[in-house]
């Protein structure tokens, strides 16, 4: 018997395999690579994508689960909003955070809008603690690949 959650979850992973999570992150990490420039900096001059384009995507990654999200990237228009959710809210977070109120208003109408700035309001509040969660951990300190570097730690272009 199994004592403890790690303990199942190690055994998951070694009947199942990996998990997507962890394909996921080391691709989202990728992504920020790309972006980083020689001297230190991130480049985060990403255009807003459109609205068609970010729908897809999130519908993407939560109906579909079973694919990594670098597959679902290989169409171009869906990195892209990858790259804007990732990237560009890391220096531009209510540029970010508008375009995502906007998407689920047009998108989501009968959704009121109380409910919207609530679902906006926790995304602000989970992306801003310190270490909310392994992804987060991941992908805002890079934990695995930079040491302890932070992606806030690239200065802005």
């Amino acid at each position: 018997m199994k004592e403890n959650i790690e303990d199942i979850s190690a055994d998951i992973e070694l009947q199942y395999g990996q998990p997507n999570m962890e394909r996921n992150i080391a691709y989202v990490l990728s992504l920020v690579e790309a972006h980083a420039t020689e001297d230190g900096r991130l480049d985060d001059d990403i255009p807003v994508p459109s609205i068609e384009a970010a729908a897809k995507t999130i519908l993407l990654l939560i109906d579909r689960p079973e694919l990594s999200w670098e597959t679902i990237c290989r169409e171009q228009r869906v990195k892209h909003v990858m790259e804007y959710l990732f990237i560009r809210a890391r220096n531009h977070p209510d540029e970010v955070h508008r375009f995502v109120d906007r998407l689920l208003k047009q998108y989501v109408p009968k959704m009121p809008s109380q409910m919207v700035r609530i679902y906006l309001n926790a995304w602000k509040h989970i992306a801003g603690q310190s270490r909310p969660t392994k992804f987060t951990d991941e992908i805002l300190y890079m934990r695995r690949k930079f040491s302890t570097r932070c992606i806030f730690c690239f200065r802005a272009r």
